[in-house]
């Protein structure tokens, strides 16, 4: 028999489903927050990674010094020992590599010891003599 209220469900389900599955506007990765808009005048972007994270300044014996109170709290809960990975990513480091390239430094990962740079249009073009 023909029932109309479970047809007419099916039919605002699948209204919903394509509505929402249109949607070009939201990221699946999230929500990008006062995000500047991009530079013409760059146009290419790299990862550079550091052999080394250059913790002159820092120590794993004073993890005050570069984490918050909550996650040294965090590591003793979850019983996680704070290691090289928790330092900083070098300064001197990035400001080397920005003034190398003349490009600018977009992100950095302390985990993953690496730098994302904004590289100026042009670089990389060399002359052919």
């Amino acid at each position: 028999m023909f029932n109309i209220n479970k047809w007419i469900a099916i039919l605002w389900l699948s209204l919903l489903v394509f509505l929402f599955s249109c949607r070009k506007d939201v990221s699946p990765y999230g929500e990008y927050k006062n995000q500047p808009e991009p530079e013409t005048a760059f146009n290419e972007a790299i990862i550079v990674y550091f052999k080394d994270k250059n913790s002159g300044k820092y120590s794993i014996s004073n993890p005050k010094e570069f984490l918050t109170e909550k996650a040294i709290q965090r590591r003793i809960t979850q019983k996680i020992a704070i290691d090289s990975t928790d330092l900083p990513v070098s300064n001197a480091y990035i400001q080397e590599v920005v003034k190398q390239t003349k490009g600018n430094s977009l992100n950095v990962s302390k985990w993953l010891n690496y730098t994302v740079i904004h590289l100026p249009e042009g670089f990389g073009d060399f002359e052919k003599n």
